[in-house]
């Protein structure tokens, strides 16, 4: 069993609830918690389910975004959270570029991050560097060739 009475369900649904309980009937992707089924937070990520959809542009960059973040360790004050020491980041941080930003929600007791966004937005970050350094890879081997033809007598 997961934390928090969590049970994992099947591909087909049913969620084993322990010897001696009856099984339930899920919807795929719900768990059984507290005997009722709850869905697994997600975000669609399906090319089907979005709209204009581009490449990230310097408005929308998801490593800026990521890079506005200064990492804290903080405990919540009553009232907003379990007790004890976590690590973490502030929504207000976030807020300082588009893509950032677009993962803040306000709410009447403060802000909270749409933590399915925040996932996509370190996806999208990890994607961005990748392309880079592919991009830097390919920059150096391309300087390397011009050396080399320079100075065919030298190696590494």
């Amino acid at each position: 069993m997961a934390k928090g009475g969590v049970k994992e369900c099947n591909s087909s649904g049913y969620c084993n609830v322990g010897t001696g309980e009856r099984h339930r009937k899920c919807a795929e992707g719900s768990v059984l918690r507290n005997g009722k089924c709850v869905p697994v937070p997600s975000v669609y990520s399906d090319e089907g389910a979005k709209t204009n959809v581009n490449n990230t542009s310097s408005s929308m960059n998801a490593t800026e975004a990521i890079g506005a973040l200064t990492p804290v360790s903080y405990e919540y004050k009553p009232g907003y959270g379990a007790p004890g020491q976590r690590v973490g980041v502030i929504a207000q941080d976030m807020e300082k570029t588009p893509a950032g930003a677009a993962i803040v929600n306000n709410t009447p007791y403060g802000k909270t991050l749409d933590v399915g966004g925040m996932a996509s937005l370190a996806l999208a970050a990890q994607a961005e560097e990748l392309q880079r350094n592919k991009e830097r890879d390919a920059k150096i081997a391309e300087l390397e060739a011009m050396l080399q033809k320079r100075n065919p007598g030298c190696r590494e």
